[in-house]
């Protein structure tokens, strides 16, 4: 294929029921656009946004959180899109040709995150962390673990089973991939982050090479009987990466951030 993706490279600017059923109903649905500040972090739900809006906006947050020592963590979902990462090549990563992905829908996106190929289509739950880890003392491998083991946690606390694999990123239930990551760090801040399967089309995936892997299969949320919305599914996965950082990080910073 001789037809390339419209760059947008990253420039520096710094700028049912379920065991969650009762927390659900007592914490209610957040609205759309909601902010909801959290220990180290504010959990800002932004509904339907394109690829290259959070992209935008994920970079104007860069050098904002650095100062504060505090984070935010978007959750989305995006219209149909695939990008490419620093590793992604067009005519080994996509199995139709530009041109015919554009006229299905699909937005593409070369970017400067970890990884190849993903795609992203409404109901996949899409949450960038925006955290500045070097702050908090959290090398990239341990905040990489950090995210595995909230996702890992969320998951058996919806009744679903799933782990990681040594040769493989991401996270697997039993029927194929639930969880993919894509995590960039600049200046000791993270961003970028990971898109989790609830209720999205699984078939989207055959127009890729997802991640690098061939003969890949996927898995979804509702596939195991769970009935949430992204929305609802962001704010507990928050509460459990909130949950984490509280017992990882040190009383000290804990009292340095005012809790």
């Amino acid at each position: 294929m001789s037809e390339q993706f419209e760059p947008r490279p990253f420039d520096g600017n710094p700028l049912n029921q379920n065991p969650l059923a009762t927390e659900i109903t007592r914490e209610g649905i957040p609205s759309r656009g909601s902010k909801k500040p959290m220990g180290y972090f504010t959990a800002d739900w932004q509904g339907t946004t394109s690829y290259i809006t959070a992209l935008s906006l994920q970079e104007g947050m860069l050098e904002q959180v650095k100062p504060q020592n505090q984070g935010v963590v978007l959750g989305l979902e995006h219209p149909k899109v695939i990008t490419l990462g620093i590793r992604g090549q067009i005519e080994k990563d996509l199995y139709r040709t530009p041109t015919e992905l554009k006229s299905e829908g699909f937005q593409l996106a070369s970017i400067r995150r970890g990884g190849q190929a993903t795609l992203h289509s409404p109901g996949q739950l899409v949450i960038y962390p925006i955290l500045p880890i070097k702050n908090w003392g959290l090398g990239v491998r341990e905040y990489i673990r950090i995210l595995e083991n909230v996702c890992l946690t969320l998951l058996a606390d919806l009744g679903v089973s799933a782990t990681t694999r040594c040769e493989k990123p991401g996270i697997y239930s039993s029927r194929g991939k639930l969880i993919f990551f894509g995590v960039q760090i600049s200046r000791g801040v993270s961003f970028h982050g990971l898109a989790l399967n609830l209720k999205n089309d699984l078939s989207l995936f055959q127009n890729i090479r997802s991640c690098g892997q061939t003969c890949e299969t996927f898995d979804r949320l509702s596939d195991h009987g769970i009935r949430l919305e992204s929305q609802t599914l962001f704010e507990l996965w928050c509460k459990r990466l909130d949950d984490h950082l509280r017992n990882r990080l040190s009383k000290t910073h804990l009292n340095h951030v005012g809790i």
